[in-house]
């Protein structure tokens, strides 16, 4: 049985990750890594940089790779610094709204305006999380928060509007729980199963699952009440 191919690119050492349940981050992780491994990428040429704040854990400890965790704010001047002297490295600053766009907003801003060569992902959550829940530059007007108990009065920052007028040359935004998968990825089961871990040493983090109907045994997935959602693609030859 092989293991999740996600696991090719985690830091074992560092698990379970120390994101609260139900936050998106860690599905954020696991899409960079897919993304990384769908487009080839040299993880060994790849220098991942993150800053100070619950997004700046997505990549730093997680990824086994090279990581530059930086000081707060300061995520977007390191990897231009990487970049400038390591042209030929990929560079991906993976951190959060309140480093990237709040401590930080001067550096994205610029670096959109000179269309510096290097990937930013901002995993924006609205909120200043691992400090208590104060307003950052995304957290929207009326918005109640530790520093703001009658509700923020300002609008937030809408990042992609700003890094495009900035300059950059490529802007997305996406949801973390819209995640999509080929449609062969993905099975939906219902009845009996079979619910193992045989290299629990090696990967406790990943089951596979058995159950009359399934062509072979998958990967679970997730489970909502009797629906076992599954991973096929793992598996195929």
């Amino acid at each position: 049985m092989r293991p999740s191919p996600v696991f090719q690119h985690i830091r074992m050492a560092a698990q379970p990750t120390k994101f609260c349940p139900g936050c998106g981050h860690g599905i954020v992780l696991g899409s960079v890594i897919r993304a990384l491994q769908a487009e080839n990428i040299d993880i060994d040429k790849t220098v991942f940089v993150s800053g100070i704040g619950c997004g700046g854990w997505i990549s730093s400890p997680n990824i086994n790779a090279d990581t530059l965790h930086t000081t707060h704010g300061r995520a977007i001047a390191a990897a231009v610094g990487v970049k400038t002297a390591r042209p030929d490295l990929n560079v991906i600053v993976i951190s959060g709204d309140g480093d990237l766009a709040t401590i930080g907003g001067n550096h994205l801003i610029h670096a959109a305006r000179r269309d510096i060569d290097i990937t930013v992902i901002c995993a924006n959550n609205s909120i200043y999380g691992m400090t208590g829940g104060q307003t950052s530059a995304t957290t929207p007007k009326g918005f109640k928060t530790v520093t703001d108990p009658q509700g923020n009065k300002y609008d937030g920052f809408d990042l992609a509007g700003l890094v495009k007028a900035a300059g950059a040359s490529y802007v997305a935004r996406f949801t973390a729980f819209q995640v999509r998968f080929e449609p062969a990825e993905i099975a939906i089961y219902t009845g009996v199963v079979s619910i193992a871990n045989n290299d629990i040493d090696e990967n406790p983090y990943t089951f596979t699952i058995i159950g009359e109907g399934i062509p072979e045994p998958c990967y679970l997935l997730f489970i909502i009440g009797n629906l076992f959602f599954i991973f096929l693609r793992q598996n195929k030859k």
